[in-house]
């Protein structure tokens, strides 16, 4: 390192210190490293899948009908018109776990920026000291010193703006993950829930079969002792019975798994909840898809894949700094002396003032390598946030088939379920006057029990759909509170205050 402070002598610092700040002035807009841009990426002007079907007449393109957007980000949920579903998204945000774990490391985030600005201001400190030595043979003596010092490294190359630029873009980040978290945690409950309440209607469906299918037993039963049926007609029509009461166990097991989920996502034990069964009083809401263009400010996850490309195009600027000459002032001040009495008197004062350079000249390009490893992550950041850009638009036309489809198919399976009740009801009657036998009839219950239970898992996967296009649409979120980094957090979690913080640390010592 070569240093060049200032020489004795007043004249020296006269001329030296303007043109210092003059070169302070004229330098003080630079900033090494390049601005941040947003990388360009590929991407369809709208969704295919949000285009209706009726698509070719006279090579025109026919939109669907205009439907509302996605809800508020806040209560994306309230528009299932769900009670119970409202109420447990209002516990999630105070009790999962995960969403605790996010805040606490945007805080961390938040709190690295502040250190970072800290940079640019000078760093002051103090000290005493008593030290006993002796040069050469002669007798030891004692010297007390007792002095303060300040030192103040100037930001002419942009190095620590840089420094700050990127914490603020990982803040901004953290924020986004954080969004991106909550968004995932509320969709897992809200699917979670309507899968809960998919397995209710089973269950339903599941009791009122086994007790037609117990009845039918019994009548075979009693047609057996009569001659009237064969002991093959009563084994069949047990088998029914058994068949669907062990169907109805399974049921009752994949219940118990899915509430103790909940229970999970809302940082209770399974002992802890207990939710009481009922069937479906949520609705489908129509949800607008947009244009992909606005998934990059309505996705929390697309946003932090963005934060992360500035905050890795800030790192190559921090590196390329590291060329450049540091400018620095320092100033000591004290006292010095060989006794404690007369320690503070004026004449042993010492104090020094001035400023300072320091240039790298040698160091094996480990700079310049510093430089093309900043460059290189900024690379694959670059390359990770067009990927996050393209599954989301992956996602989001995906959502919008399966949505389109399992409305179409659940219109299908009413109308199946619909012709099975009649037709289990036109044998019913036939058999009562003996124009067909009663196996028939077994026949026509297996198929009602079919075509209900197909309807009931058509409708639970319509409602995940419907959870898994507003979760891929970004659930109403955007990016306008990003940029408030010193925002207060929400208190959804106890934390250690300062004074907490030190009773631990004695406890611990």
């Amino acid at each position: 390192m070569v240093n060049l402070t200032g020489r004795t002598g007043m004249q020296f610092s006269r001329r030296f210190i303007p043109c210092m700040f003059f070169s302070i002035l004229v330098l003080a807009g630079c900033a090494a490293g390049p601005d941040y841009r947003r990388p360009e990426t590929a991407g369809p002007a709208a969704f295919r899948e949000d285009i209706a079907p009726e698509v070719f007449e006279e090579g025109g393109v026919v939109w669907r009908s205009a439907a509302p957007s996605v809800p508020d980000g806040s209560a994306w949920w309230t528009s299932f018109a769900d009670p119970c579903l409202d109420a447990m998204m209002e516990e999630l945000g105070h009790a999962n776990q995960n969403i605790q774990a996010a805040l606490a490391s945007l805080r961390q985030a938040r709190a690295q920026v502040r250190e970072a600005r800290a940079s640019f201001f000078p760093v002051i400190g103090a000290g005493m000291s008593r030290m006993r030595g002796a040069d050469g043979p002669g007798p030891a003596g004692t010297l007390y010193t007792a002095q303060m010092q300040a030192t103040w490294e100037l930001d002419l190359w942009g190095g620590v703006r840089r420094s700050v630029e990127g914490r603020e873009s990982l803040a901004m980040a953290s924020a986004a993950d954080l969004a991106s978290i909550i968004l995932s945690m509320r969709s897992e409950l809200a699917t979670q829930y309507f899968q809960l309440r998919t397995l209710d209607e089973l269950s339903e469906f599941y009791e009122e079969t086994i007790r037609a299918y117990t009845r039918s037993w019994r009548i075979l039963q009693d047609q057996m002792e009569v001659g009237i049926a064969s002991p093959a007609d009563v084994a069949q029509a047990f088998s029914l019975l058994k068949t669907a009461e062990a169907q109805a166990k399974h049921i009752v097991l994949q219940r118990k798994r899915t509430e103790h989920a909940i229970a999970l996502l809302l940082g209770k034990t399974p002992a802890e909840f207990h939710l009481p069964p009922a069937g479906f009083t949520a609705r489908i809401p129509d949800i607008d898809a947009g244009m992909p263009s606005a998934l990059l400010e309505r996705r929390p996850d697309v946003a932090a894949a963005e934060l992360e490309v500035a905050a890795a195009n800030a790192e190559i600027g921090v590196a390329k700094s590291a060329f450049f000459p540091v400018f620095s002032f320092s100033a000591t001040g004290g006292f010095v002396h060989g006794s404690s009495s007369g320690w503070f008197a004026v004449p042993n004062r010492i104090w020094s003032l001035g400023p300072s350079l320091a240039l790298s000249l040698f160091e094996g390009g480990a700079t310049l390598a510093r430089t093309d490893a900043a460059v290189a992550a900024w690379e694959r950041a670059v390359a990770q946030y067009r990927q996050t850009v393209l599954q989301a638009v992956n996602e989001v036309e995906s959502s919008l088939a399966a949505k389109r489809l399992l409305q179409e198919e659940e219109r299908l399976q009413e109308q199946a379920y619909a012709s099975s009740r009649r037709a289990e009801q036109i044998l019913w009657d036939q058999y009562k006057v003996g124009i067909v036998g009663f196996l028939h009839v077994l026949v026509a219950q297996e198929a009602t029990l079919d075509s209900a239970r197909a309807l009931s898992e058509t409708r639970g996967a319509l409602f995940a759909a419907t959870v898994a296009l507003i979760r891929a649409l970004g659930g109403g979120w955007d990016t306008s509170g990003l940029y408030e980094t010193g925002k207060s957090l929400p208190e959804t979690a106890s934390r250690p205050g300062r004074e907490n913080l030190l009773q631990e640390r004695q406890s611990v010592n």
